[in-house]
Protein backbone atom coordinates (compact mmCIF):
# COMPACT_ATOMS: atom_id res chain seq x y z
CA UNK A 1 0.00 0.00 0.00
CA UNK A 2 3.15 2.09 0.28
CA UNK A 3 3.89 1.78 -3.10
CA UNK A 4 0.10 3.06 -3.95
CA UNK A 5 1.17 6.93 -2.65
CA UNK A 6 4.44 6.53 -3.87
CA UNK A 7 6.52 5.92 -0.21
CA UNK A 8 8.76 3.27 0.78
CA UNK A 9 7.39 0.62 2.67
CA UNK A 10 10.35 -0.41 4.51
CA UNK A 11 11.55 3.26 5.32
CA UNK A 12 8.21 4.16 6.29
CA UNK A 13 7.84 1.10 8.84
CA UNK A 14 11.34 1.70 10.03
CA UNK A 15 10.94 5.66 11.05
CA UNK A 16 7.29 4.94 12.54
CA UNK A 17 8.80 2.54 14.61
CA UNK A 18 12.01 4.94 15.72
CA UNK A 19 8.79 7.36 17.54
CA UNK A 20 9.92 10.43 17.87
CA UNK A 21 10.04 13.20 14.70
CA UNK A 22 10.43 10.79 12.25
CA UNK A 23 7.41 8.81 13.09
CA UNK A 24 5.19 12.04 12.92
CA UNK A 25 6.81 12.95 9.63
CA UNK A 26 6.36 9.15 8.43
CA UNK A 27 3.01 9.07 9.55
CA UNK A 28 1.94 12.60 8.15
CA UNK A 29 3.44 11.98 5.02
CA UNK A 30 1.49 8.50 5.05
CA UNK A 31 -2.22 10.05 5.76
CA UNK A 32 -0.91 12.93 3.36
CA UNK A 33 -0.39 10.26 0.60
CA UNK A 34 -3.64 8.53 1.17
CA UNK A 35 -5.99 11.37 0.81
CA UNK A 36 -4.37 11.67 -2.73
CA UNK A 37 -6.09 8.74 -3.36
CA UNK A 38 -9.28 9.88 -5.10
CA UNK A 39 -11.18 6.75 -4.92
CA UNK A 40 -13.37 6.24 -1.52
CA UNK A 41 -12.89 2.60 -1.97
CA UNK A 42 -9.51 2.45 -3.02
CA UNK A 43 -8.38 4.89 -0.42
CA UNK A 44 -10.03 2.91 2.23
CA UNK A 45 -8.17 -0.05 1.48
CA UNK A 46 -5.20 1.31 1.09
CA UNK A 47 -5.98 2.95 4.85
CA UNK A 48 -7.03 -0.19 6.13
CA UNK A 49 -3.89 -2.10 4.96
CA UNK A 50 -1.35 -0.16 6.17
CA UNK A 51 -3.53 0.77 9.66
CA UNK A 52 -5.96 -2.07 10.01
CA UNK A 53 -7.78 -2.11 13.67
CA UNK A 54 -8.04 1.79 13.81
CA UNK A 55 -9.24 1.74 10.58
CA UNK A 56 -11.63 -1.10 9.93
CA UNK A 57 -14.26 0.00 12.47
CA UNK A 58 -14.74 3.26 10.52
CA UNK A 59 -17.02 4.11 7.44
CA UNK A 60 -15.50 4.87 4.11
CA UNK A 61 -16.71 8.15 4.29
CA UNK A 62 -14.91 8.61 8.23
CA UNK A 63 -11.86 7.25 6.72
CA UNK A 64 -10.59 11.04 5.29
CA UNK A 65 -10.87 12.75 8.86
CA UNK A 66 -9.10 10.03 10.57
CA UNK A 67 -6.35 11.05 8.34
CA UNK A 68 -6.52 14.51 8.15
CA UNK A 69 -6.01 14.27 12.29
CA UNK A 70 -3.04 12.10 11.47
CA UNK A 71 -1.99 13.83 8.95
CA UNK A 72 -1.98 16.98 11.19
CA UNK A 73 -0.80 15.93 14.63
CA UNK A 74 2.86 16.85 14.39
CA UNK A 75 1.11 20.42 13.80
CA UNK A 76 -0.89 20.00 16.88
CA UNK A 77 1.24 18.45 19.05
CA UNK A 78 3.49 21.42 18.39
CA UNK A 79 0.74 23.88 19.79
CA UNK A 80 0.13 21.63 23.08
CA UNK A 81 3.87 21.70 23.75
CA UNK A 82 4.19 25.64 22.96
CA UNK A 83 0.80 26.38 25.17
CA UNK A 84 2.12 24.11 27.92
CA UNK A 85 5.03 25.48 28.56
CA UNK A 86 3.22 29.02 28.08
CA UNK A 87 0.92 27.56 31.28
CA UNK A 88 3.68 26.63 33.18
CA UNK A 89 5.29 30.09 32.64
CA UNK A 90 2.26 32.09 34.23
CA UNK A 91 1.40 29.03 36.51
CA UNK A 92 5.67 29.86 38.26
CA UNK A 93 4.88 34.12 37.74
CA UNK A 94 3.91 34.81 40.99
CA UNK A 95 5.59 34.81 44.46
CA UNK A 96 4.32 31.31 45.53
CA UNK A 97 6.04 29.94 42.04
CA UNK A 98 9.28 32.09 42.70
CA UNK A 99 9.49 31.02 46.19
CA UNK A 100 9.43 27.37 44.91
CA UNK A 101 12.31 27.55 42.83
Amino acid sequence: AYELIGLNAERMSSAIASGGAAAREAMRRTASGLLQIQDPAERANAAIALFSTPIEDLAVDQIPDFLRSLATVSDRMGLVQGTARRMGDVLRDNLGGDTDR
